[in-house]
């Protein structure tokens, strides 16, 4: 296999990996297990809950007066099922947690530690070599850091090339997907500003309006036609006087 098309591979599987989630993976691959390895202990898993399910049934079904013994025996089978299924959710709990941990070191080890061996190993191998005439100047140069022959590409730089490639790549696909627009919230204000802003909203009184009621009220107030002075002065005069003078 040509060295570019290595390590094109080697960049396109480890971006895959790095564009899908290492949790996703591992989620499907660990299906995949429990069907290969422990599909017996999940067909006894699925034939404990539907017998779990159907005898709670019954025992909604039972009275507990009327027929003790029969609810009880269900209640004893009932709670037994339920510490074997317990103790094989705990099986399959700590197998999922074993083989997490293991096909991680291993996904890191491939995204990580891989392409470097395969860099490092095509090392001093020319990927391309780019015209004659110095036409790049001081880019051919660059390009064949850090083993590769003068006026070569290498395989360092080829990988920094593929991975932005693929990259862009990447976001134009994404872009090209349509997301999901979001509703609209229909949140309504507190009946509080409401209020405020009803009262907001509503003319102010006129200057006209507002003297016609400050008149009827002075009016309603002293009765129509008479002056205020002379009503405190009687009032005056009616407090000084002596009670024998109020009698009289």
């Amino acid at each position: 296999m040509h060295p570019a098309v290595a390590i094109l591979l080697t960049v396109l599987i480890t971006q895959s990996v790095s564009w899908i989630g290492k949790d996703n993976i591992i989620n499907l691959t660990h299906k995949i297990f429990l069907q290969l390895r422990h599909r017996r202990t999940l067909s006894q898993q699925r034939a404990l809950r539907k017998e779990i399910y159907e005898n709670k049934q019954q025992l909604a079904k039972t009275s507990s007066q009327d027929e003790f013994s029969k609810w009880a025996k269900l209640r004893r089978k009932i709670d037994k099922s339920l510490q074997e299924l317990e103790r094989i959710n705990g099986v399959l709990s700590s197998s999922r947690s074993t083989f997490g941990i293991i096909l991680k070191a291993f996904l890191f080890l491939f995204t990580t530690a891989f392409p470097f061996i395969v860099t490092s190993y095509y090392g001093k191998t020319p990927i391309f070599y780019l015209p004659p005439g110095g036409w790049f100047g001081p880019l051919g140069w660059i390009l064949s850091l850090p083993r590769a022959p003068a006026g070569s590409v290498s395989s360092s730089a080829w990988s920094t090339i593929c991975v932005r490639v693929i990259l862009i790549i990447i976001e134009s696909f994404k872009n090209l997907i349509p997301t999901k627009v979001q509703p609209e919230s229909t949140y309504e204000q507190p009946s509080t500003q409401n209020g405020a802003g009803r009262e907001s909203s509503s003319p102010a009184p006129t200057k006209s309006a507002a003297g016609e009621g400050i008149g009827k009220e002075a009016t309603g107030a002293f009765g129509s036609g008479s002056d205020p002075k002379k009503e405190g002065g009687t009032a005056r005069r009616r407090a000084t006087q002596t009670p024998q003078a109020q009698e009289l």
